[in-house]
Formats: structure tokens, C-alpha cells, sequence
């Protein structure tokens, strides 16, 4: 799994935050549907996430384990 500096992480995450507070967020995009409410956007952050750390097999590698 990737290390991760959780500090720089929220610093970044809080610059970004600071710089859009002041315009309105109306969703995020969930695999083609727009979702609105917390459950929701918590949810499909989940998977993406989630997703994204998954070791994906790499097609140039011929030694690659996973097929």
C-alpha cells in the first residue's frame, strides 16, 4: 500500500477547502449520477478510494503475478 503524509495530505485538502468555500456545491459526480447527500458522497468516495489503492495487474509486465 502507498505511504501517505496525512499531514501535507489535509493541508492540501484544507487549502483546496478554503479556496472553494465560497462557492456552492450542488453534488459530485458517482459513477455517471450526481449525489447530493452525505450517506451517498461518503459512499461513493468509499469505493473510489478504495478502488484506486487496489494493485491492478500491469500489462507490460511479463512477471506480473496477477492474471
Amino acid at each position: 500500500m502507498a505511504e501517505v503524509d496525512s499531514h501535507k495530505f489535509w493541508k492540501m485538502v484544507n487549502a483546496r477547502r478554503n479556496r472553494n468555500r465560497s462557492s456552492l456545491c450542488t453534488g459530485i459526480n458517482v459513477d455517471g449520477t450526481t449525489v447530493r447527500d452525505r450517506d451517498s458522497i461518503s459512499d461513493g468516495s468509499y469505493h473510489y478510494f478504495r478502488e484506486l489503492y487496489q494493485p491492478h495487474p500491469d500489462p507490460d509486465d511479463v512477471h506480473s503475478s496477477y492474471t
